[in-house]
């Protein structure tokens, strides 16, 4: 098969990934308190929805189109050291060790990236073209 521009996990890929995510986490839990106050509903579900849309945002910044399939576990590895990167936040404003809520947002960000990565390079084009059109072993 024709290479990707990625051709296996790597981890400058993944942090790069997880950086974008991180990012994201970040922006969303500082804005947090003022969703909750415009919309009590909203505010009660915008970290798990920020959560979401950053391990999403880590997975697709770690497998650019066209990634080879080999290169789908960048996807749970950014999503994953998004997640890491901001833990540290999160348990420095706990009062408690919030284990049952690290070991749940660890299994999001590993299932999101999983299946993010696993999307990605399902719908690259280096596997979608058939052989003998410049795809050939």
């Amino acid at each position: 098969m024709k290479p990707g521009p990625v051709q296996e996990a790597t981890l400058p890929v993944m942090l790069r990934g997880g950086s974008r995510g991180f990012t994201v986490l970040l922006l969303g839990g500082v804005v947090q308190p003022l969703v909750g106050v415009l919309s009590a509903p909203l505010g009660y579900v915008w970290l798990l929805l920020v959560a979401l849309a950053a391990f999403v945002v880590a997975a697709r910044t770690a497998l650019p189109a066209g990634s080879a399939q080999e290169a789908w576990p960048n996807g749970p590895g950014a999503a994953s050291i998004s997640y890491a990167l901001v833990l540290p936040l999160v348990l420095s404003v706990s009062e408690t060790f919030p284990l049952l809520q690290i070991v749940l947002t660890s299994t999001t960000a590993l299932v999101v990236g999983t299946a993010v990565g696993l999307l990605r390079v399902r719908r690259s084009p280096t596997l979608l073209a058939p052989t003998g059109e410049g795809n050939t072993p």
